[in-house]
């Protein structure tokens, strides 16, 4: 299947898939369907994107979906949740993936090495678009050009609860070498509008003094 069949000017886009569904009437008398999706490989104008394996299941008031993105040397595992109330409806999510060799993930090209596990999670709610998330990661060896880590732990949160987007983020890095400098610990902070957040910085390491920073971005 080719997108440029039925749109000329879309992306180059090709997919190749295999698929079953099911749908019959529930208990409750409402219509209950399933369906069974696999992807292959393919890319949208030269940008790869992984097979895909999507089982979904549910009624027009509530469904559920498990997907597998098959990214080599990243798989991603991800639940979806569709809920209506009343007049609206709130979609959640829960993603994790997991890297144990960031060095073998092919679009990566070698520009990272280490081990990475990531999870975010969180709720969208409908129709006003509100959105809460949470997220973390940590890395375990991780390097990126000239700049190594032995470990690394990122955790935060995205919420427009308010109107605006604002955040919640925490940073830390153990033994850390950069510009040829050894840190031994490295924290950073960060809260506000995700625009406008308020920052600080505190590190400390061999040959200085524990420093510490603060500043408001904009």
């Amino acid at each position: 299947l080719s997108l440029r069949d039925f749109v000329s000017d879309g992306p180059a886009f090709r997919a190749s898939f295999d698929a079953r569904g099911s749908l019959y009437e529930h208990a409750e008398g409402r219509p209950y369907g399933e369906l069974v999706l696999h992807t292959h490989p393919t890319s949208v104008d030269a940008i790869p994107v992984p097979a895909l394996s999507i089982h979904a299941h549910g009624t027009d008031q509530r469904f559920e979906a498990s997907v597998e993105a098959h990214e080599p040397g990243a798989p991603i595992e991800a639940d979806v949740s569709f809920v209506r109330r009343g007049s609206g409806a709130e979609l959640g999510f829960d993603a994790e993936l997991l890297s144990p060799e960031l060095a073998k993930v092919a679009r990566l090209d070698g520009a990272l090495r280490g081990k990475l596990i990531a999870r975010a999670r969180g709720n969208l709610s409908l129709p006003g678009g509100t959105l809460e998330t949470r997220f973390s990661a940590s890395a375990v060896g991780l390097s990126v050009g000239p700049v190594a880590a032995q470990a690394a732990r990122v955790s935060g949160t995205i919420s427009n609860s308010s109107g605006a987007f604002s955040t919640q983020l925490a940073l830390r890095a153990a033994h850390l070498d950069a510009l040829g400098r050894h840190i031994d610990r490295l924290d950073a902070a960060a809260h506000g509008p995700v625009d406008a957040p308020h920052v600080r910085l505190a590190l400390s390491g061999p040959g200085f003094p524990a420093l510490t920073a603060r500043a408001a971005l904009s």
